[in-house]
């Protein structure tokens, strides 16, 4: 070639357009997110709390609190 060096092109401009939400959509959409941050933080909340009794507590305990049929299965195993 001539020892020019080729370039791709520029990407083309992005036609910023800017979406008018109404206030009602603002309120729902902050309210959502909201709720989902502090449903995520419950959930975050209730782990850390079980893996911190099991760390300490008795793991039948644990098992019991969770779910008492199959506990009910594992003392009848170990007596």
């Amino acid at each position: 070639f001539g020892g020019k060096k080729l370039t791709p092109p520029p990407p083309p401009k992005k036609k910023s357009r800017k979406r008018r939400e109404s206030p009602d959509l603002k309120a729902a959409l902050i309210v959502q997110r909201r709720w989902r941050c502090y449903t995520q933080r419950l959930v975050f909340r209730y782990f850390r709390d079980l893996i911190h009794f099991r760390e300490q507590g008795d793991p039948a305990a644990l098992l019991r609190s969770i779910n008492p049929r199959e506990a009910g299965l594992m003392d009848a195993a170990f007596a």
